[in-house]
């Protein structure tokens, strides 16, 4: 690994010196628009060089990490757990609200998977859902953002050997029905115009860097979600929690079966925990 380390930096070392040199030869005689284009021709270059460079050195980090059974017996769960017993005057139901981050390691899919042998009622953010059924203009903004998002949860589930099913696509693939807690459109529609826009820019400033975020999901265990200081949280998250939280309640009352299981975004989970509190009686299990 570390002769590759040392190859892959001699690599950029040179490509460095390279553009350097580019830059002095004959840079008092050409005129400026032809200087700035070759720089912007070289700079170009060594961007692209070190993105498939670095992303060449981390599929291979990535393989020989994935080998190593210690990696993946040591992995741990970051689900977060919270039973609730609901009086619904008639009964008394059971609520179990599981906070997640979507992507699952080995160990996480494996207690998805026993969660869904214990429940026929089960509830998630958006189900599995189809993007024919966004309106058009946020199945196009979605469209957009396929590529920059697409290409950030690549890079930080090859450093975290994310890669395994959730308890929505467990539940799908034994034909249990996952039942949307809110709309497909819900999500895009909580955000302002201007807050699409500076999204989708900051979407694409990530993917510009991603392979960076390789490193930073090598410590996947220590993850830490700190939602109150993301910069859209009034959208996607507190007004979205609202929406799940009344179709939880709704969920509860109109179903007849007497257990829930519900997985939602780990942020979202104190404020629909908050929300039921405001409109069901209903005592957490400890």
């Amino acid at each position: 690994m570390w002769k590759f380390k040392e190859l892959l930096t001699r690599y950029f070392e040179i490509l460095i010196k390279t553009s350097f040199k580019l830059f002095s030869i004959n840079k008092t005689c050409m005129n400026t628009k032809k200087f700035l284009k070759d720089a912007f021709h070289s700079a170009l270059s060594l961007y692209v060089s070190a993105y498939m460079g670095l992303t060449g050195y981390e599929i291979y980090d990535a393989a020989k990490r994935n080998i190593q059974e210690d990696r993946k017996n040591h992995q741990t769960s970051n689900l977060d757990f919270h039973s609730f017993e609901v009086d619904m005057c008639s009964e008394t139901k059971s609520l179990t609200l599981v906070g997640e981050i979507h992507l699952y390691n080995k160990t996480e899919s494996k207690i998805a998977r026993e969660l869904v042998a214990k429940y026929k009622l089960i509830a998630s953010e958006t189900g599995m859902t189809s993007p024919f059924s966004l309106s058009f203009g946020n199945f196009l903004y979605s469209t957009i953002l396929t590529f920059p998002l697409g290409l950030q949860m690549f890079y930080y589930q090859l450093g975290s050997d994310r890669w395994h099913s959730s308890i929505r696509t467990i539940a799908n693939n034994n034909d249990i029905e996952v039942l949307k807690l809110e709309s497909p459109n819900n999500g895009f529609n909580s955000l302002s115009s201007k807050e699409r826009i500076m999204f989708l820019g900051e979407m694409i400033k990530g993917a510009a860097l991603a392979p960076i975020i390789y490193f930073d999901a090598r410590s996947d265990n220590n993850i830490t979600l700190d939602a109150k200081n993301f910069p859209y949280y009034s959208s996607l998250v507190e007004k979205r929690d609202i929406v799940m939280a009344n179709s939880l309640i709704r969920i509860l009352e109109d179903t007849e079966a007497d257990s829930c299981l519900a997985a939602v975004g780990d942020a979202h989970l104190p404020g629909i925990i908050d929300h039921l509190k405001k409109h069901l009686c209903i005592e957490e299990v400890k």
